[in-house]
């Protein structure tokens, strides 16, 4: 009830911001493409084409994938990086594009504005995406409209020794912080102690090894005290 009362309720969906979202999401594009080994290929791919070189010879010297040149993507399908480089083309223009270990040649061949001949088929999924974002925008503003109407304290200077200490280094900093009873945050009689923090973000750092980003201890440490509140 309260989630129907505080979040739903004070959140819509007009047809003027479903069609915004959907000429934004569905608008097309056709780039040709080279996908160079390197950064250095793809810096002499793209001297070659402007000294006005031939795109599907410049695609065997220097492409890592020879049988496809040509792509059409709709905007909602791109990834945000590749996106906002590709929205900066205009028709016949070049670009280095690099993003993960992926450096790309790219020449933008067309743009197309999406079809309001579709537009009824998306509508309601459209719908669904924008209410499901507003209602995550909503519940997170209403979570901490209740944490400032709460008495939160936050003990900064154990707080930052929780955050500056290396978790593959000195054992007996960690061993003492583990077995901490010290205060970091405190709410209406409840506490989290330092020991139970350090716990939580040893065993946040568990589940993310493996991964090509590197462990941030401030960035977990905030957002395990917001999700604990």
């Amino acid at each position: 009830m309260l989630h129907q009362e505080e979040i739903l309720k004070k959140i819509d969906a007009g047809n003027e911001e479903i069609k915004g979202k959907y000429k934004n999401d569905f608008e097309e594009f056709k780039l040709a493409i080279i996908e160079a080994k390197s950064e250095d290929d793809s810096k002499k791919a793209l001297d070659f084409l402007k000294d006005g070189g031939d795109f599907l010879e410049a695609v065997n010297l220097y492409s890592s994938n020879k049988d496809k040149s040509e792509y059409e993507f709709k905007r909602r399908n791109m990834r945000q990086d590749f996106a906002e480089a590709v929205m900066k083309l205009k028709i016949g223009e070049l670009s280095q594009i690099k993003f993960d270990n992926k450096y790309l040649v790219a020449k933008l061949l067309e743009r197309k504005d999406a079809s309001d001949e579709d537009f009824d088929k998306f509508r309601e999924d459209i719908k669904k995406e924008i209410l499901k974002q507003k209602e995550r925008e909503r519940t997170a503003e209403y979570l901490e409209q209740l944490r400032r109407s709460r008495n939160v304290r936050i003990h900064e200077d154990v707080l930052k020794e929780i955050k500056n200490i290396d978790l593959s280094g000195d054992k007996e900093e960690i061993k003492r912080l583990s077995e901490g009873k010290k205060p970091v945050v405190e709410v209406e009689g409840h506490v989290l102690e330092a020991g139970r923090l350090l716990a939580m973000i040893t065993e946040q750092k568990a589940k993310a090894s493996g991964m090509e980003k590197e462990f941030d201890m401030e960035k977990a440490a905030d957002a395990i005290i917001k999700s604990w509140l």
